[in-house]
């Protein structure tokens, strides 16, 4: 059954220092594949915590090059080729990471590097992902959008809310939306409460199921699950606020109205 593994659900600077929740990334096992997405600080550990091998995992993602979400990548690129023992597993990331983040050395080590930019399509054996637009300062970013034989899930990554974002809504099954901070409180080039359910509301797609995460110091003192409450309470879909070691199975429960 494929599922979710949440490794970490920070984001931001004081988040990620303090470690007010872990920063190590997410886990998306699907279609025979062990998924590793945005390995921030933290990731090894987090991954040993959770009990994810990650010799197992064959393919890493990278949103962008910011280190909350890349810091463990060259690590975890040693754990996809087994301690660096085999030419193995598939990086699939902007090219400002490959610049400023990837050393030489890690990257002889993969089987394959994907540098995507937005509007991009990649298929990785029967595994289809597409990525999306972000709007997040001046770094390179994306989103990603995975789509298997039976739903559509789409990681947001970094971003605020740009005309026309609501469009990438339109076949989604599962969303998970970086949503830093609560209520109407904004930081530039992220997401806060208000825009996701103003987005959720103008979108004319069902969504099944939403969930938020990469939280930082201000959403956790509001309180992440009193936010999903509201988005769930004022759109009417299915919210649920991540847990740092939280797992949740995609499965056909969840695909129904």
């Amino acid at each position: 059954m494929d599922e979710l593994i949440f490794l970490g659900t920070g984001g931001g600077r004081f988040t990620t220092l303090f470690q007010s929740r872990a920063t190590g990334g997410l886990i998306f096992n699907t279609s025979g594949h062990q998924i590793h997405i945005d390995p921030g600080p933290g990731a090894l550990l987090r991954c040993r915590e959770c009990k994810v091998y990650p010799f197992k995992t064959d393919i890493l993602m990278a949103t962008h090059s910011h280190i909350d979400h890349v810091n463990d990548l060259n690590m975890m690129i040693e754990g996809v080729t087994n301690a660096a023992t085999r030419k193995r597993g598939v990086l699939v990331t902007v090219k400002e990471v490959m610049d400023e983040i990837v050393t030489d050395y890690h990257k002889n080590l993969l089987k394959e590097i994907i540098i995507v930019k937005s509007g991009m399509e990649v298929k990785i054996n029967n595994l289809r992902v597409l990525a999306v637009k972000c709007s997040h300062l001046k770094s390179e970013c994306v989103g990603f959008k995975f789509y298997t034989n039976n739903y559509c899930l789409y990681y947001t990554g970094d971003t605020s809310v740009y005309p026309g974002f609501e469009k990438n809504f339109e076949d989604v099954d599962f969303l998970i939306a970086n949503v830093m901070r609560p209520d109407n409180n904004q930081l530039p080039h992220h997401m806060c409460t208000d825009d996701l359910i103003s987005v959720l509301k103008n979108s004319e797609h069902e969504i099944k199921l939403v969930i938020i995460n990469h939280f930082g110091t201000i959403m956790l003192r509001a309180g992440a699950e009193n936010e999903a409450a509201r988005i769930m309470k004022e759109t009417g879909v299915k919210t649920i606020a991540a847990a740092d070691s939280l797992i949740v199975k995609l499965n056909d429960n969840l695909l129904k109205k």
